[in-house]
């Protein structure tokens, strides 16, 4: 699944397919959601996951999704070919000279890993290429990550580089302008940290019905859903079928669907 959305992103980027987002969104809650997405991953390996990103930085209009994206896809790089230390990304905001509430974002992602060769720091950024021969066998990868990540830093008027030492580590950086939000443009802005709690304590004892037919998915709903909100009841069912059957006989507050089920895909079931 990984390869072939690697491919389709390499695929609609290179087609001018990609259509950039234009949101609010907090840096600092973004780096937040990435580092607890990645903790398990360097967890894992024994490695320490750090950030040092200032407090406080105004919301910004762009795509979220897009730089969320790039930093994944440099973290998750640099803590595979990290086997003991550290992992860390580092983010400073300057302000734009000559445009007025622009402010331009510089991340660096610092690893302690095995570094690359002078020779191969050119081509890393190549779609489909490695640094080295082996490193798919060794490590796993599509080649396209960085590629990914330089067209995607490219297309919104960034620029990506990277300074390594072998057998010392890397530092990959990166730099893209964001406009500062007017908050009189009047649009949604992304949910705080705190929101969310607010959120969770208002869903605080409601009964879910979950249709999910993979045993493991269900189980992940279920511990993710008893993670966040206090006194939930949850019941899982196996297919749309039983789902109908569950909400004939019972109330429940939601219902999430699957799509693809035997016996009764999730668009029947929602449909009945």
């Amino acid at each position: 699944l990984i390869i072939i959305n690697d491919i389709l992103d390499i695929s609609k980027i290179e087609s001018d397919k990609i259509e950039l987002e234009r949101i609010p969104f907090s840096l600092n809650e973004l780096i937040r959601n990435v580092h607890v997405l990645m903790q398990f991953k360097s967890e894992e390996k024994g490695l320490e996951l750090k950030t040092i990103v200032p407090e406080n930085i105004p919301l910004l209009m762009g795509d979220p999704n897009r730089l969320r994206q790039i930093i994944i896809n440099l973290v998750s790089n640099a803590i595979k070919f990290t086997e003991q230390g550290s992992v860390t990304t580092v983010l400073k905001v300057t302000e734009v000279e000559n445009e007025k509430d622009v402010l331009k974002a510089m991340f660096t992602i610092m690893d302690t890993g095995i570094g690359i060769d002078d020779g191969n720091i050119e081509k890393i950024f190549n779609s489909f290429e490695q640094a080295y021969s082996d490193t798919s066998r060794r490590f796993g990868g599509t080649g396209l990550g960085l590629s990914i990540s330089k067209k995607l830093v490219n297309i919104q008027n960034g620029e990506i580089w990277v300074e390594s030492k072998k057998r010392i580590g890397s530092q990959f950086h990166f730099t893209i302008p964001y406009a500062i939000y007017d908050s009189s443009d009047n649009i949604n802005i992304e949910m705080s940290q705190e929101n969310v709690i607010n959120m969770a304590s208002k869903l605080e004892g409601m009964s879910v019905l979950v249709a999910e037919d993979n045993t493991f998915n269900a189980v992940v709903v279920q511990e993710e859903l008893e993670d966040a909100i206090d006194g939930v009841s949850i019941v899982i069912a196996e297919n749309g079928l039983i789902a109908i059957e569950l909400v004939k006989q019972h109330h429940f507050d939601i219902v999430l669907m699957d799509v693809q089920m035997p016996v009764m895909n999730g668009f029947e079931a929602t449909k009945a």
